[in-house]
């Protein structure tokens, strides 16, 4: 019922969403990727640009856990104004690989093309896929729907609601499979509040940006108990 209440609720803002329009900008998830906590969302790193970050998922939802914590460092870069390539490196601390050469490591590409842009009355759509070559570890394909708005009382809102499957290759366990979606409250320009279901938990979040789009903080709370986080850095090629 709880999954539900959620969704009708991201339904109906990206109706009201046709009423007061705003392009919004794009930040980096956990794991790379242009998103809110966990989830990818329908906007993409302007053509040009580069992001790059790193991100920290508590053992209890790494996906090596319970046992091994999650660092991800990424480097994020916009290719034409449609396409986002994302290139990630998983770390599992204490965790060592075959032949005991060192942490667990996982490697991954992630690539996002963007189908239709945000207009006044249309939201964004995009259509992704995670880690499509290596271990699978983090595969998952989706489409994705990202609407904003600007209403009186705060001073920006994005919705993006999305479907998640595993058709073109199988894993032991994705990151994401089934029905996704969010919200990110933009109390000002610098200050952001994130809320989201992964398919699998709720989180929610705190985005800091010191310096505009150029440098994002983000402390987040993975199924509404343990911490985590990351932060990025943005610049053009």
């Amino acid at each position: 019922m709880r999954v539900n209440w959620f969704f009708f609720i991201c339904f109906m803002l990206v109706i009201i969403a046709v009423v007061f329009p705003q392009i919004c900008s794009a930040a980096t998830s956990l794991t790379g990727t242009t998103g809110l906590v966990n989830i990818p969302t329908a906007y993409i790193i302007p053509d040009g640009k580069m992001a790059l970050g790193v991100g920290y998922t508590n053992k209890e939802y790494s996906l090596r856990g319970p046992k091994y914590k999650q660092m991800v460092y990424y480097a994020t870069v916009g290719y034409f104004p449609f396409i986002e390539c994302s290139f990630r490196i998983s770390v599992f601390p204490g965790r060592m690989d075959i032949g005991n050469y060192g942490s667990d490591k996982d490697r991954a590409i992630n690539i996002k093309l963007h189908a239709l842009s945000e207009s006044h009355y249309i939201p964004s759509i995009l259509l992704g896929i995670n880690d499509f070559m290596g271990t699978g570890l983090f595969h998952s394909e989706y489409v994705v729907i990202s609407k904003s708005l600007h209403p009186p009382i705060i001073n920006l809102l994005d919705i993006h609601m999305g479907y998640a499957a595993n058709l073109i290759r199988k894993s032991k366990r994705s990151n994401m499979s089934g029905v996704f979606g969010g919200v990110e409250i933009h109390l000002s320009e610098f200050l952001a509040v994130i809320g989201e279901y992964d398919t699998e938990k709720y989180n929610a979040g705190l985005r800091i940006m010191p310096f505009g789009d150029k440098v994002n903080i983000d402390i987040d709370v993975l199924g509404m108990k343990y911490i985590s986080g990351g932060t990025s850095f943005s610049f053009g090629l």
